[in-house]
């Protein structure tokens, strides 16, 4: 199964996804049928294209986040006056912004990586279940940031309520490749 997953594009070819503008993607399939392996396929293949700026959150952060440094040091690298500011809004505590990044809990590590990702002013993320290590009060904040987030992206997601609310289209990643499904299949 591992090799199956890690060749998923090249074992289906007839893969055709076409993401226009601003469009709002979501993915959803069973466990284990690659969803995570397109992601970073199309991660990898999307930053080819220089009229993009990419945010991409993985299921792994680690890849993304030092962890020995803070919340504030990491956004420092990129912004330094909107870093403090950014990372209050998003309900961060005044010790938490100076804690080493592998002390907070993947909610809070998720909201560095999304600050990030804003304050980099990209135009189009890849999101791998971004919802899932935020608290049930922080949900709605999240659904609303994506609702409103100017660009293009695409995610994978089990959360139907995220899905319904932030994605324009729906696909179900199978074995074939990918289908088109309305959202009252959810």
């Amino acid at each position: 199964m591992g090799h199956k997953r890690s060749n998923f594009i090249e074992e289906f070819p007839s893969i055709n996804l076409q993401i226009r503008g601003q469009e709002k993607i979501g993915l959803i399939g069973a466990n284990g049928v690659g969803k995570s392996t397109l992601l970073s396929q199309i991660y990898h293949k999307l930053q080819k294209q220089s009229d993009l700026l990419l945010g991409y959150m993985p299921q792994d952060y680690s890849r993304f986040l030092d962890p020995e440094s803070s919340p504030l040091e990491f956004l420092q690298i990129q912004q330094a006056g909107q870093a403090q500011t950014y990372l209050a809004n998003l309900q961060f505590s005044r010790d938490e912004v100076h804690q080493a990044i592998k002390h907070l809990s993947g909610g809070q590590q998720a909201k560095a990586l999304l600050a990030k990702m804003v304050l980099e002013e990209t135009n189009f993320l890849i999101l791998d279940e971004s919802s899932r290590n935020f608290s049930p009060t922080s949900q709605p904040e999240v659904r609303q940031l994506f609702q409103q987030y100017p660009g293009g992206l695409i995610c994978v997601s089990h959360n139907r309520r995220f899905l319904s609310q932030v994605c324009d289209k729906l696909y179900q990643v199978t074995p074939q490749g990918l289908e088109e499904i309305p959202f009252s299949f959810l």
